[in-house]
């Protein structure tokens, strides 16, 4: 998932929050965050913050994150489009489902990197276990003429909050 252009989350206390870069022609570098909030998703709270076993699963039309074998979000984009920030080519429009299917979040303008990056960047906010990263290719079917490409699974094991820092929504 990647910060400076595309998908990122953070846990904060018991919720997480996912970031999702939008182009804003009226902000000074023209880049600006929506900010979507998670409550209840587990606990993070230093010194008594609980490890969490991590999952991101970008299949090249959308991020789901699992805590566990919770589902806490997914992410599915669309319309591919160019802005006057880049020669590349971004993800345009996004929407962000909680765990029980309800959509929390629509962004237009996104900033989603078509190219199926994968950052992953602690910041000195949580402490790392292990890292495990499996790419997983499905040929197409030549029944029904599906293709599907799993660019990534991470596993993040091992998660807990080290320090608190505001979140600014």
């Amino acid at each position: 998932m990647l910060g400076s252009s595309g998908i990122s989350f953070r846990p904060h206390g018991t919720s997480v929050y996912i970031f999702i870069k939008q182009y804003d022609p009226s902000a000074p570098k023209k880049l600006n965050n929506k900010v979507v909030k998670i409550d209840d998703v587990a606990n993070f709270i230093f010194p008594r913050g609980e490890y969490q076993d991590v999952a991101v699963v970008d299949d090249g039309k959308s991020v789901t994150i699992y805590f566990g074998d919770e589902l806490v979000a997914k992410i599915s984009f669309s319309e591919k489009k160019k802005y006057d920030i880049s020669n590349e080519e971004f993800y345009s429009k996004a929407t962000v489902t909680g765990k029980n299917g309800s959509v929390l979040a629509n962004v237009d303008n996104a900033l989603i990197s078509t190219k199926s990056v994968l950052c992953i960047a602690a910041n000195d906010i949580i402490g790392v276990g292990e890292i495990g990263y499996t790419e997983y290719k499905i040929e197409s079917n030549p029944q029904t003429g599906d293709t599907a490409a799993f660019i990534g699974l991470v596993a993040l094991l091992g998660m807990a909050v080290l320090k608190k820092r505001p979140i600014e929504e």
